[in-house]
């Protein structure tokens, strides 16, 4: 899941009008959606240059945009698209079966809308709507999640409000040169035992049971990797490097995507040591509680920062909590290992 630190996966929960008549005009970002009537912003959350906004009402889904610069380095819809439906799947706990899958073109802009499911979720049958689209400054990523029960209710509205999406000041756009696509995950490096990641701007050692993504390899598209250790523990890897990029950037850009994953955080601690590269790391841990389907889910996180060669690199590590800190203390590890 690319940017998972900073893209929300939808609220699960639905039942309302469904009919499109709210306009949502943002002009800094450069977009304008219609929304089913009554929505309106919930929260809104800036980390590393991407916007996430949640959009809802009472008893109605969630939908989650996040507008993302095209500066920040992804290469497509494909990429965004992914990168999204992996954020779902981390919540939902496995891998979704696509239903629908298209490439098209939204009002002229290249865009990839898909439908697909999860039958074994806790929360039972799930569907997740999922989308994203280029506009002329921004690609913008769109998702919404249903359970079964509502589907039929939800679907049309949902899907209509992400092909509303267009350039601000536009007209909505034509659907055209729909093509049905394969999704196609980025590559993946399964490590059953411990090993060294060699990513082409650091290199770092995973213990084992982890297995590490690259996203990106250009140090200007920030999201550089995700590292997961199965069922639900990651740690993003971003990069900030070129004009601008400091030390002080990225802890404010790891600090606030751990507070946008957390909710209700606590700070408990924080230690400053030196990385296997020979510079010194700042190291923080958190601990929060979010509540899902009635029930407290407790989280750790760990986030780190430290300069390697071309980047300051960041670390947003989460975890649910269990008993002992092991998972903690490999977090910590995997950042103290940058070499």
């Amino acid at each position: 899941m690319k940017y998972y630190t900073f893209l929300a996966c939808a609220t699960l929960i639905a039942f309302a009008d469904t009919s499109v008549a709210t306009t949502i005009e943002d002009a800094a970002a450069g977009y304008t959606i219609e929304l089913p009537d009554g929505f309106t912003e919930m929260d809104r959350r800036n980390a590393a240059g991407t916007t996430v906004i949640n959009f809802g009402k009472d008893g109605a889904p969630v939908i989650t945009l996040s507008a993302i610069p095209l500066e920040t380095g992804f290469d497509d819809n494909a990429e965004l698209f992914e990168m999204q439906t992996e954020t779902i799947e981390e919540t939902l706990g496995g891998t979704m079966t696509v239903l629908e899958l298209h490439d098209f073109e939204l009002g002229g802009m290249p865009a990839r809308w898909g439908w697909m499911e999860k039958t074994d979720s806790d929360y039972g049958k799930v569907y997740a709507g999922v989308g994203a689209v280029e506009l002329d400054d921004i690609q913008v990523t769109f998702s919404a999640a249903i359970r079964d029960e509502l589907h039929a209710e939800w679907q049309g509205a949902i899907e209509t409000s992400f092909l509303s999406i267009r350039n601000h000041g536009d007209e909505i756009g034509e659907v055209q040169n729909r093509v049905a696509a394969n999704r196609s995950k980025a590559e993946e490096v399964v490590l059953a035992e411990a090993s060294t990641y060699d990513h082409p701007l650091f290199s770092l050692d995973l213990p084992k049971g982890w297995e590490a993504t690259t996203n990106s390899t250009n140090p200007k598209a920030i999201n550089m990797a995700l590292l997961k250790r199965p069922p639900g523990n990651t740690v993003t890897v971003l990069c900030l490097s070129g004009f601008g990029a400091s030390k002080k950037g990225m802890e404010e850009a790891v600090a606030s995507g751990m507070s946008s994953n957390i909710p209700n955080i606590d700070l408990l601690r924080q230690d400053t040591v030196k990385a296997a590269n020979g510079k010194k790391t700042k190291l923080s841990i958190y601990q929060g509680k979010t509540e899902s389907q009635g029930t407290t889910v407790v989280l750790n996180g760990v986030t780190g920062t430290l300069k390697h060669k071309k980047c300051h690199l960041g670390f947003i590590g989460l975890s649910p909590a269990v008993a002992g800190n092991q998972l903690v203390d490999e977090m910590l590890g995997i950042v103290k290992s940058v070499h």
